[in-house]
Parts: C-alpha cells; structure tokens; sequence
C-alpha cells in the first residue's frame, strides 16, 4: 500500500475555545504532516500547532472498519489546531482544514461554518448531553434533534464519552474524503 493511501483525517474540524472575535480550529490526522491550513472566509492561516497524542492505543477489542489488532499496538494520532481571528459577532463564514504530507499530496475537509462567542443577550439554544459511548444510536439521535427544534448553537457534554479513554478507534474514526490531490510538478 502507498504511504499516501494509508494517510487520513480522522475527524471533521471542530471548533474550542470561541472569544469576541476568535475561535480555535481543531482536526486529527494520522501523519504528522509538512503543512496544515486552515482557510475561512477569505483568509487563510498556515500558524497551526501540531501535537502528537502519544496514547492512542487499539486493542484486541477495537471496532475499526474490520481491521483486528492481536495485542496492543500504539496508533499514530496527530492533533491540529489553528485561530480563526478577525471575526465578526452574530456572523459566521464558510471554513475548511487542509493538511499535506511530506510527499506533498494534501488531504482537506469539505466546508463548514464558524462564528465567534455569541454576543451578550444573544439567545442561544443549547444541547445538555451525556454518556455516548459506543452507542450506536448517538448520531441518529442528533439528527432528530437538528429535525426537531433546529441545529443548536453549542452542545455541552456532561461525560463518558467512550468506554475505553486510551482506544483511538472509540475516540476517532476515518471521514469520508475524496482522493488526495497531487501535488504539483515543476
């Protein structure tokens, strides 16, 4: 197998951390990578910090996509993360993540949105939840949120996310993406 078909995101972006005029960018992939962007509205930042999660194990138990691991093997796991700045209050933009390996081919996120902190007295809905797991319901289960009373605007979680705190397969999972693209020739 080609090294560039073995590299993956793990996750869609995600944001943390929102202020008046900022919110933090987050994804994972499994290499290191040579560059990460993050490109919102219409600016574009390459000031990402890149972390190695030294504890992401799998195990004879692990779920993941009918890969089995005999004893427990370390998983590599990279966390990314980048600031969205010079937001607008009460407005969002489009924003993707893009990550390349050091071979140059680039795998990148399809498109989401991002906004800053609410403003003050701006009303919010807010989802309350708890004990995910491995449940296998969990994603159906917001999508008849989102169908019922709308997408909210921050989902706070109460804990338990997963059943074992060190298995990437339980924390992470490979994103559908399209065919990395292949870096230039000069």
């Amino acid at each position: 197998m080609c090294i560039r078909d073995s590299h993956k995101l793990l996750s869609d972006p995600f944001l943390q951390i929102p202020s008046e005029d900022s919110v933090n960018v987050v994804w994972f992939t499994n290499f290191e990578g040579a560059e990460h962007t993050l490109t919102y509205g219409d600016k574009t930042t390459t000031e990402v910090t890149t972390t190695a999660l030294t504890r992401m194990m799998e195990d004879a138990s692990s779920q993941q996509f009918g890969q089995t691991y005999d004893s427990v093997t370390y998983r590599p796991v990279y966390r990314h993360e980048a600031t969205a700045t010079e937001l607008t209050q009460g407005e969002r933009v489009a924003y993707s993540v893009a990550s390349k390996d050091s071979d140059g081919f680039e795998f990148a996120s399809e498109q989401f949105t991002l906004a800053p902190e609410p403003a003050k007295d701006q009303a919010l809905m807010i989802l309350l939840t708890s004990d995910l797991q491995s449940k296998k319901n969990v994603v159906a289960n917001y999508q008849k949120v989102v169908e019922t009373v709308g997408t909210p605007d921050a989902v706070l979680f109460a804990g338990d996310f997963v059943n074992v705190p060190d298995r990437a397969s339980e924390w992470l999972s490979l994103i559908h993406i399209s065919e990395p693209t292949r870096p230039e020739r000069i």
